[in-house]
């Protein structure tokens, strides 16, 4: 809400407020009146009573009429009521404090501090309210305290009361500022609930729509295959059958990957990897789901960017692949073109920018959010970005078209020196001697020790009797395999569950790179082994802190 929908709230809410404290607050000054009544002639106190009333009666009008036409002048007229109100009902203390009698002063005091509570309690939803109602109380609080030392002539007792009364006026206006921050706070929270509450039913509306738009199409079409006699007509219903799975399997799989962020179950699992491939694999696939036969995808790396990064390829792709969406559906072009370069004034973090080229040019369209596909993608875009430690934003790029750039935080692999992992001792488990044998001579260069397993039983005898800093755990052995094998080690007892393990593998398949990670594995190395990938796979393992079965962290060997 803007400032002006935000104050007319305000005043709203602070009407209903004062309507509600209608009873208590009448039945207050009555029982006040009766009071005074014993201390000041019943005729003034009737009459004290009657423009209480009057200001009562006026209010509700101002209120009612601002409900129709929230204006300034409207708000200034109910402020000034609110005023002469509490200048009508702070007579009564004041003519009363006048006669100097003990109960009637003590009685002037407790009515005026009553006056200033409701002011604090019932009046700050409206700050400037709150203020109207408290300040004619605190002006006759004040004067009564600074006549009392013309009547005494004690100036040291005078001062001393005039400072204890600051000191409570003092606390009133701050009391009456923090609750006015708590409301207006709890006005947002709710406010913010409802836009939510609101946004959830529109989103579940139109999701249902989406989804009901390609289950439509298979089953209905589905039901026509099954009567088709033309082989020809049946393949192209196969199409658009095939058409629609794509098309709900992408929206049901983008609401599952937001919930899993609303979740905070998004996971960051870096890995050490070529950014090329993993850029070019992401756009290809970002490519084939547009499903449009002239899609094409490039991919261009500014030569400053290294090779080698430990990055999350699954949220890499899952990333772009959505901003792939966004982009098309604003600016619908044959061609994406993906641009990575180091960012500017920022070290270790790159920038990719996303456009759409070719085909006619056309200003940015509000596909944005005119489906709830877009939407959900335009989400999940943030979340993602979030969770790898980077930042979206949508700008115009040439000829009006969508541009889409991310900054994301980007670890460069170097060259491992002799010696970098001196004092510390791997397990190699594979079942051939010869890939046991070239690893080995890799972590030697390294300085690290290394030992050998040639298969998953034998690692685990040899890990439940000496301990190790990580274990190169080959994933394809006969008899046992490296999954296999690693279940045993995180289910074993004592540190050993513990134990960083990586895996091995010549399959360089993201997917199977992905379902190895979703594991729980603590690294990726694929075959052919490059040193610096081992070394930064390695590195980043023993860095992470280790739990055991129970929970409880274990401390690496230095």
């Amino acid at each position: 809400m803007n400032n002006q929908a935000i104050w007319q709230d305000a005043v709203l809410r602070q009407k209903n407020r004062v309507f509600r404290d209608l009873p208590a607050r009448q039945a207050g000054i009555a029982s006040a009146c009766i009071l005074f009544s014993f201390f000041l002639p019943g005729q003034r106190v009737l009459w004290v009573f009657a423009a209480c009333l009057l200001s009562e009666v006026a209010q509700i009008w101002l209120f009612r009429m601002f409900t129709s036409r929230p204006l300034r002048s409207v708000h200034a007229a109910m402020l000034f009521n609110t005023s002469l109100g509490v200048c009508a009902y702070c007579a009564m203390p004041y003519w009363t404090w006048q006669a100097n009698t003990s109960a009637g002063n003590s009685l002037a005091i407790l009515a005026l501090i009553g006056a200033l509570l409701n002011a604090a309690t019932v009046r700050t939803i409206d700050l400037l309210h709150g203020v109207a109602a408290a300040l004619p109380a605190a002006a006759v609080l004040l004067w009564l305290v600074l006549q009392d030392y013309g009547r005494s002539g004690n100036l040291a007792a005078t001062a001393i009361t005039t400072i204890s009364v600051l000191v409570l006026l003092a606390y009133f206006l701050h009391a009456m500022i923090q609750s006015h921050s708590s409301e207006r706070t709890l006005a947002e929270a709710r406010q913010s609930a409802e836009d939510a509450s609101r946004a959830k039913t529109r989103f579940l509306s139109a999701m249902s729509h989406e989804m009901r738009t390609p289950l439509n199409t298979i089953l209905g079409l589905s039901q026509l295959l099954r009567v088709e006699p033309s082989a020809e007509t049946a393949r192209g219903h196969a199409s658009s059958v095939e058409e629609a799975a794509r098309r709900l399997h992408m929206l049901i799989n983008d609401a599952l990957d937001l919930a899993a962020t609303a979740e905070a179950e998004l996971k960051f699992r870096p890995v050490t990897a070529s950014l090329r491939r993993e850029l070019e694999e992401a756009m290809t696939l970002s490519a084939a789901l547009r499903r449009n036969p002239d899609a094409r995808a490039k991919v261009e790396i500014d030569d400053d960017v290294p090779e080698l990064a430990r990055i999350d390829p699954v949220l890499l792709r899952k990333c772009l692949g959505g901003l792939s969406v966004v982009i098309a559906g604003a600016s619908p072009a044959p061609q994406m073109r993906l641009s990575c370069l180091p960012a500017p004034g920022a070290r270790h973090r790159i920038l990719l920018r996303l456009s759409a080229v070719g085909g006619v040019q056309a200003p940015v369209s509000s596909a944005f959010v005119d489906t709830v596909g877009l939407e959900l993608a335009l989400a999940l875009v943030q979340k993602i970005a979030l969770a790898m430690g980077g930042s979206v934003r949508f700008l115009d790029g040439p000829g009006n078209r969508a541009l889409a750039e991310i900054e994301l935080p980007f670890a460069p692999v170097a060259e491992p020196s002799e010696g970098a992992g001196a004092g510390r001792t791997a397990l190699v488990v594979d079942d051939i001697s010869t890939n046991r044998f070239v690893i080995i001579q890799l972590l030697r260069r390294l300085g690290m020790n290394a030992v050998e397993a040639d298969s998953g039983p034998a690692a685990l005898s040899f890990l439940s009797e000496k301990a190790v800093d990580v274990v190169l755990l080959d994933m394809n052995m006969p008899v046992m395999d490296g999954e296999e094998t690693f279940r045993r080690i995180r289910s074993a007892s004592g540190s050993v569950s513990a134990v960083p393990v990586i895996a091995l593998t010549a399959d360089f398949l993201s997917e199977q790179r992905d379902r190895l990670m979703e594991l729980g594995l603590d690294g990726y190395v694929p075959k052919p082994i490059d040193r610096r990938v081992l070394w930064a796979e390695i590195a980043a393992a023993m860095a992470r802190p280790q739990v055991d079965q129970f929970g409880l962290s274990i401390r690496t060997r230095t």
